[in-house]
């Protein structure tokens, strides 16, 4: 994985977490909720980023409406074959939608290249073919009404799986 892309990274997340904490009173159980969520996603950044992927990013999905998303854009991935592995926490079900875009262009203007319906507690693997000089964006959504839905998702090389260690 590119030493940008493990910055970007960890930056990601910790402004996601940070955004959790800002939205929600640090009091009983919100206290307790919002270091579950932390380390959820810490844990998760560390199993299901792939070293030699591209990208990697999650954090909670925040409610707009009738739906909760997130998302996250690699706005320079290099032209390949990837598969974008995709998890989820507390919302039952995720919709995880995954577009290519040209650079310097905004995802909104991207064509989808892979879509799946994510089952939390369970792992989803959308393969795609990112042409050159594009841009990725991924994006995760539910109906769900937690409060607490989280995500991770990682552009990772074709065929790799994340290795849960026994003391998780």
């Amino acid at each position: 994985m590119q030493t940008t892309a493990g910055s970007r990274r960890l930056v990601v997340v910790a402004a996601l977490v940070l955004g959790v904490l800002a939205l929600t009173a640090c009091s009983g159980t919100d206290a307790d909720r919002q270091r579950s969520a932390q380390t959820w996603l810490d844990q998760t950044a560390d199993t299901v980023a792939d070293p030699d992927g591209w990208d990697s990013g999650g954090g909670q999905l925040l409610r707009s409406g009738d739906v909760a998303e997130g998302g996250f854009i690699s706005e320079s991935t290099p032209a390949g074959d990837y598969d974008v592995v995709a998890v989820c926490r507390d919302a039952g079900a995720v919709r995880v939608t995954v577009r290519v875009f040209p650079e310097g262009r905004d995802g909104e203007d991207g064509v989808v290249a892979g879509r799946a319906a994510l089952r939390c507690g369970r792992t989803a693997r959308i393969p795609v073919t990112v042409p050159a000089r594009s841009g990725v964006w991924i994006q995760a959504r539910t109906s769900d009404r937690s409060e607490y839905a989280l995500w991770y998702g990682t552009i990772a090389t074709p065929g790799w799986t994340p290795q849960v260690s026994e003391s998780r």
